[in-house]
C-alpha cells in the first residue's frame, strides 16, 4: 500500500524524506554526547577499619553485626560480606526501585545501633554507592630512557601524582607497580648461638648472685618473723596476767563492798540499840531522881556510850570514805589501761604505766595499798601513785579488804 502511495504521490514522500533528513542533521548538531552518562547501580558497600584484628575478630565483632542489622531493611535482596585482615566489607544487593538517598540515611542509623557495642579500635564505617563514575576514564603507563623503575617511581611520586590530582575536574590519582626498596638483613646462626651462650653465662651468674642475697634476705626474714611471734606470745602473756590480776582485783573489790555494806548495818544496828537505851535512860532517869548515887552512875555510863557514839560516827565516816577511794583507785585503774592501749608495746612509757598497774606495794611505813585508809599521821602519796598511803592502814588488798583505823593526824581525813 505504502509503494502504490509513493508511486501516485512522489512529492509527497520526497518532501517526508527531506523533512526526516534535515531533522536528523539538526539533531545530531545539537545532541552532546556522553560516553559515561551518571547511572545509579542498586549496590552499596559498607566499608570498616579494624587495624590489627585477625579476619575472624573482624568477622566476629564488626561483620556479623553488620550483616544482622542490614538484613532487617527494606528493598534489600542480598547481603554479602568479605572478611579479612584490619578490614570488614559488606555488601548490599538492592531492588531496582530503591531510593539509594533514603535508604542511605537508614544505613547510618543501623550502623550508629550497632556500632555502639564495638571496641575503639575500631574504626567509622565508611559507605560507598556503586557508581560508574567511579571507574577510572584514563590509565597510562610510565617509562623513561636511562630511569630504573625506583627512579621512576621516585618521580611519579614526587612530581606526576601532584601535577595530575591539580588538573581541573581530576577527582583522584591512583598509582600501581611502584617499586620500593627495603634492605634484608640475614643473621648467621653460628654468631648468634655464641652470643646467646656467652649472654646465659653472664647472667647465670648475675642470678646465682642475686639469688644468694635472696636467700640471706629470706634467712633474715625469718629470724626477724620468729623474734616478733616470741615478742608477740611474750605479751600475749603479759595480757593474759594482766586480765587475770583485773579480774581477781574486781573480785575482792566485790568482797570488800559486801564486807563494808554488812558493817554498815551493824552499826545502823548498834545505833539504833544506844538510841533505845538513850531512851530508856531518859525514861529511867525520871524514874530514879530519888536516887543520886544511882543517877551519878547512869550519867557515867550516858558519857560512856555517848563517846562509843562518836567513835562508831567516825568508823561511818572512815567507811564512806574508804568507799570513795576505792572508787578513786577503779577510775585511776581504767586511766592507766587506757593508756596502756594507746601506748606503743616497745615503747618505755608502756613498761612505766604497766609496772604502775602491777606494783602489789605502796610506800610510806610498810602498809598495804588501799583506797582511802592512812596511817598515824604519815602524808599521803601523790595521785601518780594510786591507792598508796603512809602509816599503817589497810586497803581492800589486805584482810579481805576492810581497813582497820589506827588514828589518825591532825588535819588529816579518818
Amino acid at each position: 500500500m505504502f509503494s502504490k502511495f509513493s508511486v501516485k504521490k512522489p512529492m509527497t514522500v520526497l518532501v517526508g524524506v527531506i523533512i526526516a533528513i534535515v531533522l536528523g542533521v539538526v539533531a545530531f548538531s545539537r545532541m552532546t554526547p556522553d560516553l559515561l552518562p551518571n547511572i545509579n547501580l542498586p549496590y552499596a558497600v559498607i566499608i570498616t577499619a579494624y587495624p590489627g584484628a585477625t579476619p575472624e575478630e573482624v568477622e566476629e565483632e564488626v561483620t556479623r553485626p553488620l550483616e544482622q542489622a542490614m538484613a532487617t531493611l527494606d528493598h534489600v535482596e542480598e547481603v554479602t560480606s568479605v572478611s579479612r585482615e584490619n578490614a570488614s566489607q559488606v555488601m548490599l544487593q538492592l531492588t531496582d526501585d530503591a531510593n539509594m538517598d533514603t535508604l542511605t540515611a537508614d544505613i547510618r542509623e543501623k550502623i550508629s545501633s550497632v556500632s555502639g557495642g564495638w571496641g575503639d579500635m575500631v574504626g567509622t564505617p565508611y559507605i560507598m554507592k556503586i557508581n560508574p563514575s567511579m571507574m577510572p576514564v584514563t590509565v597510562a603507563a610510565l617509562e623513561r630512557e636511562g630511569m630504573d623503575n625506583v627512579e621512576l617511581t621516585d618521580l611519579l611520586d614526587s612530581e606526576l601524582m601532584l601535577k595530575l590530582e591539580g588538573i581541573e575536574g581530576v577527582a583522584s590519582v591512583s598509582a600501581s607497580g611502584n617499586v620500593q626498596e627495603s634492605v634484608t638483613v640475614e643473621l648467621r646462626q653460628d654468631r648468634i648461638d655464641d652470643l646467646n651462650r656467652r649472654l646465659k653465662a653472664k647472667l647465670d651468674e648475675k642470678f646465682g648472685d642475686a639469688q644468694k642475697e635472696l636467700d640471706e634476705g629470706s634467712k633474715e626474714i625469718e629470724d626477724g618473723l620468729n623474734e616478733t611471734k616470741e615478742q608477740q606470745d611474750a605479751l600475749e602473756g603479759q595480757k593474759a596476767q594482766l586480765e587475770a590480776g583485773q579480774a581477781q582485783l574486781a573480785q575482792q573489790t566485790g568482797q570488800a563492798q559486801g564486807q563494808l555494806i554488812s558493817k554498815k548495818v551493824e552499826i545502823e544496828s548498834a545505833k539504833a540499840q544506844i538510841s533505845a537505851q538513850l531512851t530508856t535512860m531518859e525514861q529511867n532517869k525520871k524514874q530514879l531522881q530519888d536516887a543520886v548515887d544511882k543517877l551519878k552512875t547512869l550519867q557515867t555510863t550516858l558519857a560512856q556510850l555517848t563517846g562509843q557514839l562518836a567513835s562508831l560516827d567516825q568508823g561511818i565516816s572512815g567507811l564512806q570514805e574508804g568507799i570513795a577511794g576505792y572508787a578513786a583507785l577503779t577510775q585511776q585503774l581504767e586511766t592507766l589501761n587506757a593508756q596502756l592501749e594507746a601506748l606503743d608495746p616497745d615503747s618505755e612509757e608502756y613498761a612505766l604505766v604497766q609496772q604502775q598497774i602491777e606494783a602489789p606495794a605502796c610506800g610510806g611505813g610498810g602498809g598495804l595499798c588501799g583506797p582511802g585508809h592512812h596511817g598515824g599521821g604519815g602524808p599521803r602519796k601523790a595521785p601518780g601513785a594510786p591507792g598508796q598511803s603512809g602509816g599503817g592502814g589497810e586497803g581492800p588488798g589486805g584482810r579481805e579488804g576492810y581497813g582497820r583505823r589506827r588514828g589518825r593526824g591532825p588535819g588529816e581525813p579518818g
